[in-house]
């Protein structure tokens, strides 16, 4: 078992900052979806609320493209770390001193999701200026390892902050997160971080050379196609993990924690055996279209018995089937794209993974209140089944 990319100090210093950095965002998140779903008491309107929160993301990410191509990389980087901080900062300070307020969460969080339309591409973008292209799949992977590992860790934690202390910890822990990842930055030497020829042209002109990449390169064209329909109908369900908490264990904050951390684990594996797994580019559409089947069996699980011990496993696959898909295509889209390009392909990359969850999530959420976890469960199944042989059968046709 050999980890090469391990040799690269930038890399490891890169990954450990996104580790802690991310470990404070699930400790706030945890907070922030549990207190919502708490105090409206509808997975509904959990699903409201985390669209309204995320169309920054929506809106916003495709112009992050432009700017991440236009612009000293490395510095908007640093940039964004240190902006990023005082969102969750605010928060705590607010909720010290008033009490909760469903919009001021609401307003705070739209604050940290307009930093992430920037963030989330750019440290896509990012990690293949310093690292070499073979080693690309391989960081990706622990990347997501990386990303899943702290949602165990902060998934937990933040569910036992919550119960012990109160969600104002969550927050400020959130806050501190970004500033080891700054100190890390300062010693991380990246290579080519901005092109210059880029600036020179119009907005205009960058929207339709992306167009043309992706008209010209029908594979990329997919493969985005592809990461949208499965955000919306898979990457959406967790959703559901509130309820599940409540109906099928004991309802307490630790075990909506528990299921996220669940999730996290076999997410957690399932990037450990890609990082050490070898695809070759023929095979990645056939591995995609298995890791969405093996989800829609989740989801099949769940549909047809509900216990502890099978929703458990059911939500471990969920995670597996989630770090297998997308560093796949990410990979993928990465080694297809120009440099130049990169920056707007990985945020339109971005904007169907993350983009497409909060509409897929409002959309789950509203359908589980209405038909119920076993219901819901079998159609999505049902559903991702039937797209992902679509595409699968469609990109082997486009191959021969």
């Amino acid at each position: 078992m050999s980890f090469e990319v391990f040799k690269v100090n930038n890399f490891r210093l890169f990954i450990l900052g996104h580790f802690i950095s991310f470990f404070g965002s699930w400790v706030q998140n945890t907070a922030i979806h549990w207190l919502v779903y708490v105090y409206t008491g509808s997975t509904a309107k959990l699903g409201l609320f985390t669209l309204l929160t995320n169309m920054p993301v929506v809106l916003f990410t495709p112009l992050a493209g432009l700017i991440i191509d236009r612009q000293n990389r490395h510095k908007l980087f640093r940039l964004i770390l240190t902006l990023s901080i005082f969102p969750p900062l605010c928060m705590g300070i607010f909720f010290v001193f008033w009490r909760f307020n469903f919009y001021v969460l609401v307003l705070f969080s739209l604050l940290g999701q307009l930093l992430s339309a920037v963030d989330m591409p750019l440290r896509q973008v990012y990690i293949s200026s310093i690292v070499p292209q073979r080693y690309l799949t391989q960081a990706l992977s622990f990347q997501a390892l990386s990303f899943h590992t702290s949602r165990i860790l902060g998934s937990a934690l933040g569910g036992y902050l919550i119960v012990l202390f109160s969600p104002v910890v969550n927050f400020c822990l959130n806050a501190l997160s970004y500033l080891p990842f700054l100190i890390f930055l300062k010693k991380i030497s990246p290579g080519k971080t901005e092109l210059p020829s880029s600036q020179k042209k119009s907005l205009k002109k960058d929207f339709v050379e992306l167009f043309t990449f992706l008209n010209r390169v029908k594979v990329a064209y997919f493969l985005i196609l592809q990461v949208s329909l499965f955000s919306f109908l898979g990457v959406s369900y967790p959703i559901v993990l509130p309820k599940l908490a409540v109906e099928v264990y004991s309802g307490l904050a630790t075990d909506y924690g528990f299921l996220s951390s669940v999730l996290g684990c076999g997410a957690m594996l399932g990037a450990l055996t890609l990082g050490i797994s070898k695809t070759s580019e023929k095979d990645v559409c056939k591995r995609v279209w298995t890791t969405q089947i093996l989800f829609s069996l989740a989801l099949l699980l769940i549909s047809l018995n509900q216990n502890k011990i099978f929703t458990s496993l059911a939500v471990f696959l969920m995670g597996f089937s989630f770090t297998n898909f997308f560093p796949l295509i990410n990979t993928s889209l990465q080694r297809l794209t120009p440099e130049a390009l990169r920056g707007r392909v990985m945020s339109l990359f971005t904007l169907a993974f993350i983009g497409t969850v909060p509409f897929g999530q409002f959309f789950v959420g509203f359908l589980v209140d209405v038909l119920g976890i076993k219901v819901l469960s079998f159609a999505l199944s049902l559903c991702i089944m039937i797209t992902s042989s679509l595409f699968y059968f469609k990109t082997q046709n486009f191959n021969d």
